[in-house]
C-alpha cells in the first residue's frame, strides 16, 4: 500500500519534477509529514536541491514545525546554504518563526554567516523589522 502511495504522488508531481520542486520539497512545504515519511523510505534524498539551491528543509521553515524537526532528526543537512549564499537562519529570520531559530541554535549553526549580498540573519531582522512572538 505505501509502494502504491508514494508511486502515485510521484506520478501526481511528474510536472513538478521537470519543472522545479521535486516531490519531497511538495510535500514539505504542504507540511504532509505521512508522506513525507514514505517518500524517504523510499529513497528520496533527504538533501537533494531544486534549481535555486532550496533544499525540503528550506521549504519546511516558516510553515508546520513537526516537518523542520522531523527533516532535521532524519540527517536533512542544517548547514546548507542556498545559491544566494543564505543559510536556513536567514530563512527562519525572514519568517520569524522564533521555534526554528531555536531549534537551529540546537544544532550550533553559526548565527553570524553573510549571504552573497552581505547580510547576516540580524541584518535582515533589523532591515525588515521583524517581530518576534
Amino acid at each position: 500500500m505505501q509502494f502504491f502511495i508514494v508511486g502515485a504522488i510521484t506520478l501526481v508531481l511528474r510536472p513538478l519534477i521537470k519543472g522545479k520542486w521535486l516531490p519531497q520539497h511538495t510535500v514539505a512545504a504542504c507540511g504532509e509529514l505521512y508522506l513525507l515519511d514514505s517518500l524517504l523510505k523510499h529513497n528520496a534524498v533527504i538533501n537533494s536541491v531544486d534549481k535555486d539551491g532550496l533544499t525540503a528543509l528550506h521549504k519546511a521553515i516558516g510553515k508546520k514545525q513537526v516537518i523542520t524537526n522531523f527533516l532535521l532528526k532524519n540527517s536533512a543537512n542544517a548547514f546548507v546554504r542556498d545559491k544566494e549564499g543564505a543559510t536556513l537562519m536567514h530563512y527562519a529570520v525572514q519568517t520569524a518563526s522564533t521555534e526554528t531559530i531555536e531549534l537551529l541554535l540546537l544544532y550550533i549553526v553559526e548565527i553570524n554567516l553573510q549571504d552573497n549580498d552581505g547580510w547576516t540573519p540580524l541584518n535582515l531582522a533589523v532591515q525588515t523589522q521583524t517581530k518576534f512572538s
